[in-house]
């Protein structure tokens, strides 16, 4: 089997941050023995809306001239560039944005927000299978019969349990006041 992975964001050494989900989603399927290709929009494709439609063409460009059973989109913009054939079976993987399932504060939804969120119950509708993160995500799609609640996980390879002490003492952290972590880039 070969998988066709279509990305937005992948992590790099300058942004780490940057969706290491998708990355670790697909060294996991990979270390399965499943062969994997990935289309990635990040870089060499441009700006924002460009990106995308520059990768319909490299999709295009990339089944003309190779062979795969599957093609897995992450975010409803990268489904948007997947529909544009229908040769083979399209799954999305919908983040939350793109249903618009994110916080809107006083339900006052940019412009943005509303063409996410229509993005995302577009490519739902069109795609062979869905993968949402949360069961109030599949909730907002009630009309999707092929779709799967699989939230992100750790990788509990790389990061383990240790003792409180340890910690505090590995990264040089007091021991007498609060502590607040971020999983992201908070800026």
């Amino acid at each position: 089997m070969k998988i066709l992975y279509i990305v937005a964001v992948l992590p790099t050494k300058e942004k780490p941050w940057a969706q290491p989900f998708v990355k670790t989603q697909i060294d996991s399927i990979k270390n399965l023995g499943i062969d994997v290709e990935v289309l990635d929009l990040t870089d060499s494709f441009g700006e924002g809306w460009q990106k995308y439609v520059k990768g319909i063409f490299r999709l295009r460009e990339l089944l003309r001239n190779r062979e795969f059973d599957i093609i897995h989109a992450h975010y409803s913009y990268c489904g948007i560039v997947g529909l544009f054939q229908r040769r083979l079976p399209l799954v999305v993987s919908l983040m939350g944005s793109d249903l618009g399932s994110v916080f809107v504060r006083n339900n006052n939804k940019s412009l943005r927000k509303k063409i996410e969120s229509f993005s995302g119950k577009f490519v739902a509708r069109y795609s062979n299978y869905i993968v949402v993160k949360s069961q109030e995500m599949a909730e907002l799609i009630p009309f999707c019969k092929n779709i799967d609640v699989i939230p992100n996980g750790v990788d509990f390879n790389h990061f383990k349990p240790i003792d409180g002490e340890e910690a505090l003492s590995k990264f040089n952290l007091p021991r007498n006041k609060a502590i607040i972590l971020f999983a992201c880039d908070p800026g």
